[in-house]
Parts: structure tokens; sequence; C-alpha cells
């Protein structure tokens, strides 16, 4: 999705934030929670311990997606609005300040993005291409790109990284590669807007958010297929998993909503609000009724308790309790608030 600019008026931000010195924060886990603020150009890393901002540092332009290692060492961040040459902006986290920018060559538009299993690699979704370009973050070089045959916004791979799943929008279908042979497999149609994607802790299936079409889509990683269609209001343009592989979270960027669906039963069961006074009370931040938040990016904790939804508008990531399936807490943000990322490490 391309960065919107934002339209809160600066009298109106004052009046959203003017009890930020009051805001609550009980959650204290752990960890470091990296929000990319699109419109600003930057990432600022929040400690969960404290709910507080740790540092903002530079990215290149339209920062939309971005993914921490595994050893939660190196954040690598998409500069989707990047052009001639499309760029990817590579972070030191542990020592906060920005190491290289790679250069993507011939491809462009990097989106979605994820780390390969071996740790040194990502997969970026070039989507202006039609490329998934491999790039090694250590030696700074593009290793392979693969044709998609679709534009490609995001990307999930399967648990092995035999297969990358690539969602279109303009195409409302998901393409697959075989990232062992670096070829395309098969387009599966799901529905009009197909953007937010997501595949379960298990593998065997991935979850497709149609935005226009109002639905989601399950397809069976096996087969390639599509077993399963429910709706989802308004606009489900990001989809996650909790890390339990039991719930699927939907957010509904029209409704300023998050959709909680039941993955076994395939059921919607919660729908939980982004606004209202009784978060407002409990998160010290308060958001006015007339506010439009648009909550998209979602990032769930690997202790599954908690998640955290990015409200572009409103400039704030909202933290659910998965227990309670409520709005706990409330982060300020920068500008334009989207892709977001998590590691393991403390940072001060």
């Amino acid at each position: 999705m391309k960065a919107m600019k934002m339209i809160i008026p600066a009298i109106l931000f004052l009046t959203i934030f003017a009890g930020q010195a009051f805001a609550q924060w009980n959650i204290s886990i752990d960890g470091t929670l990296a929000v990319l603020n699109k419109s600003d150009n930057t990432v600022t890393f929040f400690s969960l311990k404290t709910g507080e901002a740790v540092v903002t540092l530079p990215t290149g332009n339209g920062p939309h997606e971005g993914i921490i290692s595994p050893d939660g060492k190196t954040l690598v961040v998409s500069d989707y609005e990047s052009r001639n040459p499309s760029t990817l902006t590579v972070i030191d986290v542990e020592n906060k300040k920005v190491t290289k920018k790679i250069e993507l060559g011939s491809n462009r538009a990097p989106h979605g993005i994820m780390f390969l299993m071996d740790g040194e690699r990502i997969i970026a979704s070039t989507e202006n291409t039609q490329t998934f370009s491999i790039v090694n973050i250590k030696t700074g070089r593009v290793e392979t790109s693969i044709n998609g045959r679709l534009s490609a916004h995001m990307v999930v791979i399967t648990p092995d990284g035999g297969m990358a799943f690539g969602s279109s929008i303009r195409e409302g279908a998901i393409n697959v590669v075989d990232m062992k042979k670096g070829e395309y497999v098969k387009t599966i149609q799901t529905g009009a807007g197909a953007e937010g994607i997501d595949i379960s802790p298990d593998g065997k299936e991935v979850w497709v958010g149609n935005r226009v079409a109002n639905t989601i889509s399950v397809i069976d990683v096996a087969t390639l297929e599509v077993t399963a269609t429910m709706v989802s209001k308004e606009f489900p343009i990001r989809v996650k998993f909790t890390a339990d592989g039991k719930y699927l979270l939907a957010s509904n960027m029209n409704s300023n909503e998050v959709g909680v669906f039941d993955v076994k039963t395939r059921k919607e069961i919660q729908r939980i609000p982004m606004l209202g006074s009784e978060i407002d009370k409990e998160t010290g931040i308060s958001l006015p009724a007339s506010a439009n938040p648009a909550p998209i990016g979602i990032l769930v904790h690997p202790n599954n308790k908690f998640a955290f939804i990015a409200n572009s508008r409103a400039n704030v990531v909202s933290v659910i309790d998965l227990t309670r399936w409520k709005v706990v807490a409330r982060i300020k943000t920068g500008n334009t608030p989207d892709g977001m990322a998590f590691s393991k490490l403390n940072i001060k």
C-alpha cells in the first residue's frame, strides 16, 4: 500500500496527544518494537519494558515493511518509495545505527520482506518489476531475482523455505514460486484487492485479506487451492496469525477495528475497536470520537499475550491483550506508522 499522507491538523494532533505524559504502561514485556514511520522516512525503536522510545533512525523513502533477523541484531527495511535505484536500509539494532544501504539494481519498489532460514539472506517482493529479490544482507548483493509474473505487494515463505507466496492487489490473486528451483509455480485467485497475507505456524495454510472484496481466503499449501472464504468488514488490509496458530487477526482499516477469527472453525469471534472512552482511560492516550485511526500493520509478540496494531492516521500503535481481546496500551509514534518488527534484544 502506498504511503498515506498525514491529514490530521496540528490542533487536532495536539488534542490527541495532550494526555501523553500520563499514559499508562502496565504490560512490561521483553523485547524491542521497531515501528516504521512512512511519512517521516524513519524507524523508531521502543522498549517494551517501558513503552518509551529509545531511538529514531533514518531509512530510505517510504519505509513500508521491516524484518529483524532471528538473532535480533539486524533490521532490514524495504524503502518502498525509493527509485533509481530502489534500496533496502540495514540497521544494527544493538548499536542503534544504520550500517548500509543495499541497491537492488533493476528490481523496483521493494515491499514485503522476510528473512530466509539461514538468517543472512532475505526475500523481498519487488513490486514494480514483478519479481522476488533474494538479497544477501552481509555482502549487500542481490543473489537472484525470481520472475513472479504478478506485481506482489506482500510475501510469506513456508517454514522449510521451499515456497514463497506473494499477494497482488491489482490482480486479486496470490502468486506462488518454488524457492529451490527459482521458478514461478501458480497464480491463485482469491478476491479483489488481495494484500494482507500470512502463513500458519505449521505451514499448512496461507490466509489472505482481500481488502476490496471484504473477505479473507484460506489457501491449502499442499494443494494450492482456496478451501474457504469468510466475510471481513471493512477493508481487511493485513492478517496475522497468533503465535499458537489458533487465531487470526485482521485489521479492518475502514471500520477501525481488528477482527479475530477462530482458525479451526473459520468463524469471526471478536471485533476489537481502536476507539473508545474506556480505551482512552486505560491507556492514558485519548483519541477523539471523530478520529479515523486506520489500523493497518499487525505484529504478534512471541509470548502470544499481546498484539501490536499500527494506526496509520492516528500516529499510535495500539496494544491488544490477546487473553481479554481488548486494547490495553497505546504508543505514540512518528507520522503514518505501518510496518513493524520485533527484536528479542532489550535495547536502551
